[in-house]
This record gives C-alpha cells, sequence and structure tokens, in this order.
C-alpha cells in the first residue's frame, strides 16, 4: 500500500498529477488530503 499526505487543498494539481502518475504504475494506493487552512 503507498500512502501519500497532501496537506492542503492548494496542492490540488500535484494531487491530480501523482494520482495519475500511480494509476499507471500501482493500483493499491491512497492519497490523503487534509486541508489546514480550516
Amino acid at each position: 500500500m503507498i500512502s501519500i499526505l497532501i496537506l492542503t487543498k492548494k496542492h490540488l494539481k500535484l494531487y491530480n498529477c501523482i494520482k495519475s502518475i500511480l494509476k499507471n504504475s500501482h493500483n493499491n494506493f491512497e492519497i490523503i488530503v487534509i486541508d489546514q487552512s480550516t
């Protein structure tokens, strides 16, 4: 299992980029987004 922690929704472009990369190479992963601005 690959877990990626993204600390803010400002990194949504990064999130989408990582998601597309991992989707090509790994099926077993999750991305956790924590928005610290609230």
